[in-house]
């Protein structure tokens, strides 16, 4: 078994674990994640609607027709218009800040949304999974929650997070605990360990 799947089956215990019943799972940068996790929460999850974000052009297009849900040509910050995709010669791995070891094929204008916006667009849904693997800009994407994080509707916070930052604006592991933790957000996993990130799950604290 490769580290993929032993990282595939992980997180799917975890989500299954900590996400409860969702009826909407929010899939954020959904280019980074495995077409075989889609498939799985939708499996596990038949009533729950989908819906996501990916804003790199070529994956947007290579994923939209397998996607099982609704999928928009994205990106989230805390602020909505334009701003700077750097791109990686390999579609799926993408940021909106310039990572010198990942990002290597120039960059793009792409339309930005607040996270807010976001959920108003898809219906506002109760009970949400939000699952983000967005390069760096998870913090900023948050950020722009403000009127959802204070909802209490997201119950379930699935992040990919690093220790140290690798470039400026690149937000850490506790800039991030410190902001989630403020809105009643309490981290109840870590897993997932490589040599520069982590996977880390947060719920509501009732």
């Amino acid at each position: 078994m490769d580290k993929i799947e032993q990282h595939r089956i992980k997180m799917q215990r975890m989500i299954l674990e900590y996400a409860g019943n969702p009826s909407a799972i929010y899939s954020i940068g959904a280019g980074n994640q495995l077409m075989s996790d889609w498939a799985f929460l939708a499996k596990q999850y038949p009533n729950a609607k989908l819906y996501g974000c990916e804003p790199h052009p070529a994956t947007y297009k290579k994923i939209k027709p397998r996607f099982p849900g609704l999928l928009l040509p994205i990106a989230l910050h805390h602020k909505s218009g334009k701003i700077t995709l750097y791109l990686a010669s390999s579609p799926g791995s993408s940021s909106v800040f310039h990572v010198p070891e990942v990002t290597d094929a120039g960059s793009i204008e792409v339309d930005s949304w607040t996270l807010d916006m976001f959920d108003k667009r898809v219906g506002s849904s109760n009970n949400i999974l939000l699952w983000m693997d967005i390069e760096g800009s998870e913090l900023a994407a948050l950020q722009g929650g403000h009127d959802l994080m204070k909802s209490g509707r997201v119950t379930c916070i699935n992040l990919e997070v690093r220790s140290e930052p690798c470039t400026n604006g690149w937000p850490t592991d506790w800039n991030i605990h410190v902001f989630l933790s403020l809105w009643g957000y309490r981290r109840v996993q870590k897993y997932n360990y490589q040599k520069t990130h982590y996977d880390v799950i947060y719920t509501k604290e009732l």
